[in-house]
């Protein structure tokens, strides 16, 4: 029984992976480049969060070779391949090992420690990690353009980071039993949803810049009144929306006189501005709430 478990738990992942990885590459890659928000990564890193370490290894090795065969059929090319699914694989890895870290030592106590600790290490020294990997490997194989594709690469993988892996870690828990999302807030979860989908439409379909602060206002009310899978949630219903507006030619980002991979760049930093402004609010709040629950434990 413990067997069976363990192996439908790794082809879960495994075809997660296989999912995002491909979305990815589909989505948010054009002109020939890299993918401007990568969610193989954190799709990955959250599975691995609840995964059981004798597990990783075969984990790992099976999101390789998906990487492998994705990236070569419809990616850059069977060239860079291997060496682009050994980098991305230790992103989520390494993305993984901090969160476990923090997790373990940061919540639910020290939850604005934990949000610092997510913001720089996984938000900040693992996408760097590995766009300087992939800026040394990949010119070997493919012609890469140096400084504009590392930054790219960066920014892209960061963005992913940053927005997937709260969403990620909480569906895996609400699928594993560790969470528990109420009835009774289905309904209201749903028009919370459709109201950000159509705010973004609204706001992506006309060019005032001063609009791009709605949905961000829209994003924080829920972060520190709703549930904390639809506030994190938000921005990538934003992200998903706007980002395919953006890449058609509408909405404010086409004021700027700028190339279309670099207003897409832009855009990926201003859905994950969302993010960060969602994730200390839901982190804070659930802390508080825990805290609260203790208290009351005590004086029963």
């Amino acid at each position: 029984m413990q067997r069976a478990r363990e192996s439908r738990s790794c082809t879960v992942t495994v075809i997660v992976y296989a999912m995002a990885v491909s979305y990815s590459i589909l989505v948010s890659r054009f002109e020939g480049g890299i993918a401007m928000i990568w969610v193989g990564g954190p799709v990955l890193a959250a599975r691995l969060v609840e995964t059981p370490r004798p597990l990783w290894l075969r984990t790992l090795l099976w999101c390789m070779l998906v990487n492998v065969v994705i990236t070569g059929c419809i990616g850059l090319g069977w060239g860079p391949a291997v060496p682009l699914a050994v980098v991305n694989v230790a992103e989520a890895t390494g993305a993984a090992l901090i969160l476990r870290v923090l997790l373990r030592s940061c919540w639910p106590e020290d939850a604005l420690e934990l949000v610092a600790g997510y913001y720089l290490g996984i938000g900040l020294l693992v996408p760097l990690g590995g766009a300087a990997l992939g800026t040394l490997v990949l010119p070997l194989i493919v012609p890469f353009h140096g400084a504009h594709s590392f930054f790219h690469w960066f920014i892209g993988h960061a963005v992913g980071l940053i927005m997937a892996i709260p969403v990620s870690l909480t569906l895996s828990r609400l699928a594993g039993g560790r969470e528990r999302f109420e009835h009774e807030e289905v309904v209201s979860s749903v028009l919370q949803l459709a109201v950000m989908a159509l705010l973004t439409y609204a706001v992506f379909t006309q060019t005032m810049p001063i609009a791009l602060l709605l949905p961000m206002a829209l994003a924080v009310c829920v972060a520190w009144f709703g549930n904390a899978l639809i506030a994190t949630s938000l921005p990538v219903v934003l992200a998903m929306i706007g980002g395919r507006l953006t890449r058609a030619g509408y909405g404010p980002f086409q004021l700027l006189d700028l190339p279309l991979g670099d207003r897409m760049q832009l855009f990926a930093l201003y859905a994950a501005a969302a993010t960060l402004c969602v994730l200390p609010l839901v982190c804070e709040r659930a802390a508080r709430h825990r805290r609260r629950a203790t208290l009351v434990m005590a004086l029963d």
